[in-house]
């Protein structure tokens, strides 16, 4: 197979390649990853991924099964396909597959609606002498969740997808539309300060401003967001105002920057509107908070194609990107900080 090499290494902090990898495999393919996804990531310097585990909104009352199947099959891939692929947990690992010509994968999770319907073995809440209470269910059925996601090594984790759960609460990625607010609940403030003490990274794409706000409230360690724009070049809910990208600043986060045109412009988008993003959030917070995020759906049977970035569609972009980057003045330095640097010291 052949594996050209590149200079530039780039991680993109938010990949659906689990869904793509669990419809495909439903529908009979085998080593899917090989099969659709190396060549196109090797060959554009895409090497490192965070790969999410994300819920459809139809299998929002099944979410902690559907979970499983995504993780399942995204296991069963890889180890069908571990001459190219390979997921890490540290930096070790991850040096050890670039060394091997393999892409390495690292897990997230976007959205953890999956606790509220983790299933249990016929539990429910106060159902025998000394059984469960409701919030002692929920929190039974946190602590088995995440001792899975902690066994196969997740490292990210977003509260909340375009819903209202028991943790916060977000807006609508698509429409816009926004969930009835009560931002970060008690218990979801209690999920940010263990996720911190297990070592994951808090993640605030996805969440509402309030929600947001009970994030930065409740811990003072490191927040990113790994896909999401500037609010102040384009104004949806689900973009940053300015002062959740200086938090996430002062606190030595990232911000990955989203290649979806929706939140670049609203309408319309090329190249040249995702680096305005990367320059609006340099100039606040500078180069080394700043990383991309890019979100790409080219991939997907049913991806949004009306909102694609024009010269931006895929990973086979990634290298004009970076060429246009330095065009606008941006040195091989900031690059590769950008590109990779600022990602690896989050993530490992």
């Amino acid at each position: 197979m052949d594996r050209p090499d590149l200079t530039q290494i780039v991680m993109d902090l938010h990949s659906d390649i689990p869904l793509d990898i669990v419809v495909r495999r439903q529908h009979g393919e085998r080593q899917v990853f090989r099969n659709r996804h190396y060549t196109r990531l090797w060959t554009s310097g895409t090497r490192v991924m965070v790969a999410a585990l994300w819920t459809e909104p139809e299998y929002r009352d099944t979410s902690g099964i559907r979970l499983m199947q995504q993780l399942t099959s995204l296991l069963a891939d890889v180890r069908e396909c571990s001459d190219v692929v390979q997921l890490v947990t540290n930096r070790d690992e991850l040096e050890s597959a670039l060394a091997s010509r393999k892409v390495a994968l690292c897990l997230a999770v976007e959205g953890m609606t999956f606790v509220e319907t983790w299933p249990l073995s016929d539990l429910s809440p106060c159902s025998q002498p000394g059984g469960l209470s409701e919030d002692g269910l929920l929190r039974e059925k946190y602590d088995q969740s995440m001792a899975l996601l902690e066994a196969v090594g997740s490292r990210d984790a977003i509260l909340v997808w375009g819903d209202a759960n028991a943790l916060a609460t977000g807006p609508d990625p698509l429409s816009g539309k926004m969930q009835e607010n009560k931002g970060l609940t008690s218990f979801g403030r209690f999920v940010v300060k263990d996720l911190e003490s297990r070592g994951m990274v808090v993640d605030i794409s996805h969440l509402d401003d309030e929600s947001a706000d009970g994030v930065l409230e409740s811990t003072s360690g490191c927040v990113i967001a790994s896909h999401s724009n500037a609010r102040a070049l384009c104004d949806v809910p689900r973009n940053l105002p300015d002062r959740h990208i200086r938090a996430i600043g002062q606190r030595g986060g990232i911000v990955g920057i989203n290649a979806y045109a929706g939140f670049l412009t609203g309408n319309e988008a090329a190249v040249d509107n995702f680096v305005d993003h990367i320059v609006h959030v340099a100039n606040l917070i500078g180069t080394n908070g700043v990383g991309f995020g890019f979100d790409f759906l080219d991939y997907l049977d049913e991806s949004p194609s009306h909102l694609v970035t024009q010269g931006l569609e895929g990973v086979h972009d990634v290298p004009r990107l970076l060429e246009r980057m330095q065009q606008r003045g941006f040195t091989d330095v900031e690059i590769d900080q950008i590109a990779y640097q600022n990602a690896l010291r989050i993530m490992f």
